[in-house]
């Protein structure tokens, strides 16, 4: 008898602790959060999450993520089905088409009512572009800088100096020149001194501004792609593949895969901040460096920001969730190499 009495007060026990747990479970705000990432910030977004949960008790985060490519797709679809995310990334690219049709959450009052944060304490730029008629439609977390990646063993295997701040186009030609080989006698380059891409961001941009050349003229009304800086600078890249044989072409670069600088086969590389993480598992040393110069240093710098969806029925944890996520932001990359990206980044367009 007291064996049943026992068991029966265990029983109970389990079930009014189980119904305590579902209660306790669905009393909490259910928060909806959506990003872009590459596996290598994936583990890291999670733990992000996971503390601030444990310091919000009261929220839940529901976190979906999507490789860059496909992460619009599903953002428009979810916002046309009217579900969207509570909290998503957003890309400078997307700011004036979300408020022209009521995607985005105002956050100049949130902003002014929390005495817990000071716009003054951040740097001025990425917020710029993200404002709209004198309000911020999201958080800037960051600024996305381009730079100069560079394989330090194939540096060193080759004897050729690593680059550095006084570096032109000319330099950037010699060194490719020495860290583009065939290694085996066949005929066909095994590795390659610099990497060209179609990519306006990352590639060809930067070297149209470091030539002094400008897309559009001031006030916006009219093209300048035929200027004979943009042509010079485009007319450079080109001459990297074709003249001086320090790039891939179209079909040896295919050969190299997505990932070219990982392959080990890519002395330099110029790509964005957003890749640190990915090249921290390079099984090679490798470093960063401001991109070459031809008239003057240049490249492209962008932000990354956190948005409240309009539709939101949290505003409060919402907000809470991206003061989160902008505060805890350099947990997620290698701190000294982030700080080196976008001081670099500030150089270079001083």
């Amino acid at each position: 008898m007291r064996i049943k009495k026992i068991l029966l007060t265990l029983l109970l026990s389990t079930i009014i602790f189980t119904n305590c747990a579902k209660k306790e479970e669905k009393s909490k705000i259910v928060i909806r959060y959506m990003r872009w990432a590459d596996p290598s910030e994936l583990a890291s977004t999670k733990e992000l999450l996971d503390l601030f949960m444990k310091k919000n008790p009261d929220i839940k985060v529901e976190f979906t993520t999507e490789a860059w490519g496909g992460y619009w797709n599903k953002l428009q679809t979810l916002i046309a089905a009217n579900v969207p995310p509570d909290v998503f990334l957003l890309s400078v690219d997307y700011i004036i088409d979300f408020y022209k049709r009521g995607v985005l959450l105002n956050l100049t009052p949130l902003i002014e009512n929390d005495k817990s944060l000071d716009l003054k304490d951040f740097f001025e730029p990425p917020f710029e572009i993200f404002t709209v008629n004198g309000n911020l439609y999201a958080l800037p977390r960051d600024i996305n800088a381009i730079v100069l990646y560079y394989n330090k063993d194939l540096f060193d295997e080759a004897g050729v100096e690593y680059p550095n701040e006084k570096w032109t186009w000319d330099d950037l030609v010699k060194a490719g020149k020495k860290l583009t080989k065939d290694l085996n006698n066949d005929g066909y380059i095994d590795q390659w001194g610099f990497i060209t891409s179609l990519d306006f961001e990352v590639c060809w941009g930067n070297f149209v501004l470091q030539n002094n050349g400008k897309l559009l003229n001031e006030d916006k009304t009219k093209s300048l792609v035929n200027s004979p800086e943009v042509i010079e600078a485009i007319q450079f890249l080109y001459d990297l593949e074709t003249k001086y044989k320090v790039a891939p072409n179209v079909t040896a670069k295919a050969s190299l895969g997505d990932n070219v600088f990982l392959t080990g086969k890519v002395a330099m590389i110029s790509d964005g901040s957003w890749r640190i993480g990915a090249y921290r598992s390079a099984n090679f040393r490798w470093d960063i460096a401001m991109l070459p110069m031809k008239k003057k240093h240049a490249c492209i710098a962008n932000g990354v920001a956190h948005a409240i969806s309009a539709k939101t029925k949290y505003q409060d944890a919402a907000w809470r969730l991206v003061k989160f996520l902008i505060a805890n932001f350099l947990k997620l990359i290698s701190l000294s190499l982030f700080l080196n990206v976008h001081l670099i980044a500030l150089n270079s367009n001083n």
